[in-house]
């Protein structure tokens, strides 16, 4: 995977959350807080900034787990995954 170097576009817990999830792994929020040390709530945040504006990432998925906790993939825009 070519790898998009986020430091001109994203700064602090929204570039954490970037280079963490451009690897399209689905993650819960317990997880990416363990990854990042980012608290949950600032994630489910960030996430949305992320969808909403930056131009490197189409969406983020969401899915539920088999523990019924929500799992979200990031999903970076064509030619920048």
């Amino acid at each position: 995977m070519e790898n998009v170097n986020p430091s001109y576009f994203l700064h602090g817990q929204k570039r954490k959350l970037f280079e963490v999830m451009e690897d399209k792994e689905f993650r819960t929020l317990r997880e990416l807080e363990s990854l990042t040390g980012i608290l949950q709530t600032s994630i489910s945040s960030n996430l949305r900034i992320l969808k909403s504006k930056t131009e490197y990432v189409s969406g983020i998925n969401k899915r539920k787990n088999q523990e019924g906790l929500f799992e979200y993939q990031l999903v970076p825009v064509e030619g920048h995954s």
